[in-house]
């Protein structure tokens, strides 16, 4: 009888796992462990584990933090291999791809695409409404909030704005410039240029200071040639030639 409680007593440590159809297999944390009644299954062989919960809703695979975990409760799934990795969220609504920092991330509850390798990226962003493409700082940026387009390859570049209202086309500063706000024309290589305003109401065109200047709000022609000069003023009244000589 006394044989018989003893069995009795081996086997009863075993029957609370049995009712709720759990199981645990451990060999120095090497270990296995089944649950119903949690819904888990975890297996683990010194943290290189797998573990998946219906209770809380993922499933996480982890060979030392090179892991894949999918989680339904949160949304999303998370593949990373020493980060260099893969994040899929529906609750936060983006999919991010990165292999340590050349990445892509796409975001719904943002509106952007962003596809990086090392900064040189694109971004498009449809909260903002723009896209920039830049490839160490040789971009192109195109933006619908602001209304404009900006096209720079270390800043010899071309520069469209609709809320400014103006073309800027500048290579070194040897430039281009329309403004409709303003409402003229500057062509610069080196300031030998040209500048139309309609604003200002005049022509001045000046290859280092050899120019023509005509001018409406003024009423005058003077065409220079190093102060060796024509003054034709229609306001003053008169007309001025001189040769320096």
């Amino acid at each position: 009888m006394d044989h018989q409680s003893q069995d009795t007593r081996n086997t009863l440590t075993l029957k609370p796992v049995a009712v709720n159809s759990a199981l645990l297999d451990s060999n120095k944390e090497g270990y296995l462990l089944v649950s119903h009644k949690e819904g888990y299954l975890l297996v683990s062989h010194k943290e290189g584990y797998l573990l998946v919960s219906h209770k809380e809703g993922y499933l996480l695979v982890s060979h030392k933090e090179g892991y894949l975990l999918v989680s339904h409760k949160e949304g999303y799934l998370l593949v990373s291999h020493k980060e260099g990795y893969l994040l899929v969220s529906h609750k936060e609504g983006y999919l991010l791809v990165s292999h340590k920092e050349g990445y892509l991330l796409v975001s719904h509850k943002e509106g952007y695409l962003l596809v990086s390798h090392k900064e040189g990226y694109l971004l498009v962003s449809h909260k903002e409404g723009y896209l920039l493409v830049s490839h160490k700082e040789g971009y192109l940026l195109v933006s619908h909030k602001e209304g404009y387009l900006l096209v720079s390859h270390k800043e010899g570049y071309l520069l469209v704005s609709h809320k400014e209202g103006y073309l800027l086309v500048s290579h070194k500063e040897g430039y281009l410039l329309v403004s409709h706000k303003e409402g003229y024309l500057l062509v610069s290589h080196k300031e030998g240029y040209l500048l139309v305003s309609h604003k200002e109401g005049y022509l001045l065109v000046s290859h280092k200071e050899g120019y023509l200047l005509v001018s409406h709000k003024e009423g005058y022609l003077l065409v220079s040639h190093k102060e060796g000069y024509l003054l034709v003023s229609h306001k003053e009244g008169y007309l001025l030639v001189s040769h320096k000589e």
